[in-house]
């Protein structure tokens, strides 16, 4: 019907209301087809054997015992094409990968040939998106019957909603602006370790802003700021990514011993010790110590 060329390769079938004709892949004038009625016209209807083409109008056709009747039989393909849409602004999105399930596994990142009356799973790799539910969907004749023209596939729609968010992330000293490549870094659920500069974050599902706690490891540091970040799900890749720097600084007690009347530094030796069996070995300063790093998870001693 696109074409108006022949389809050698689709069986047909011939019906009256009391016989079948296998046709097979005849062409042409077909002789000696036995019909009823003594030269009385006879309706006859013409089917197409095909899983993944569809017969046009008209499928029945006058026929006279006796004379040749002309018969054209038009068929079209059954084929989809799929569309990835943003849910909430209605763009069309570029999958990197798109097919279908049903049986076999076909390619349908263009318009692709499917077999009627089959359920089919549609899978889509769209960066940076996420797939809303399932899509499964299954294409009868009367499907393709209702198009507006033979040129036009059927539509099935897949809709995404953006699931990542790009931060530039940093980890630095308070007091100094000293980076500090050896902390490890927490962002909400997400683990980076010790992975800074650029990083993609992929956010709950239905969800395009989140505020995420932040927390910050390294041993004889604490997180200054800041305790929490906002984060908003891009659609590509952001020029300008949400910029993320983690103030640490140390934990440092200053330890000094003076006289209790003058106010006077004396010198002595101090020793740190344990407050309790959960805290490493004791921590003595030497003579010209004024202070020492406290490990962060060892709040107590004496």
């Amino acid at each position: 019907a696109r074409t108006g060329l022949p389809v050698p390769d689709i069986a047909l079938v011939l019906k009256t209301s009391n016989s079948e004709v296998d046709l097979g892949l005849q062409r042409g004038i077909i002789e000696d087809i036995p019909m009823s009625g003594g030269g009385a016209i006879v309706t006859a209807e013409i089917l197409v054997k095909s899983c993944d083409r569809v017969q046009l109008e008209p499928t029945r056709f006058d026929l006279r015992a006796g004379e040749t009747n002309d018969i054209q039989v038009f068929v079209r393909d059954a084929d989809v094409v799929i569309h990835c849409v943003d849910q909430e602004t209605g763009d069309a999105l570029i999958p990197d990968a798109c097919y279908l399930e049903g049986g076999t596994t076909l390619d349908a990142s263009d318009r692709c040939r499917v077999v009627v009356e089959r359920d089919y799973e549609v899978r889509c790799v769209v960066p940076r998106y996420r797939r809303l539910g399932s899509k499964r969907f299954r294409v009868t004749r009367d499907d393709f019957r209702t198009l507006t023209d033979v040129e036009t596939p059927y539509q099935v729609v897949v809709h995404f909603e953006p699931c990542e968010a790009d931060v530039d992330l940093r980890v630095e000293d308070a007091a100094t602006g000293a980076v500090l490549s050896r902390a490890h870094v927490r962002i909400g659920p997400h683990s980076l370790g010790c992975t800074r500069g650029l990083e993609s974050l992929r956010l709950p599902p239905s969800t395009r802003q989140v505020t995420w706690p932040v927390s910050a490891q390294q041993q004889g540091w604490v997180l200054v700021a800041p305790r929490d970040v906002e984060l908003h799900a891009t659609p590509q890749h952001d020029d300008d990514p949400r910029q993320i720097t983690i103030l640490m600084r140390r934990c440092e007690v200053l330890v000094r011993c003076v006289d209790a009347m003058s106010r006077e530094p004396l010198d002595a030796h101090c020793l740190l010790e344990p407050a309790n069996d959960t805290t490493p070995q004791p921590w003595r300063l030497d003579d010209a110590d004024d202070a020492c790093v406290v490990d962060v998870s060892d709040t107590e001693r004496t």
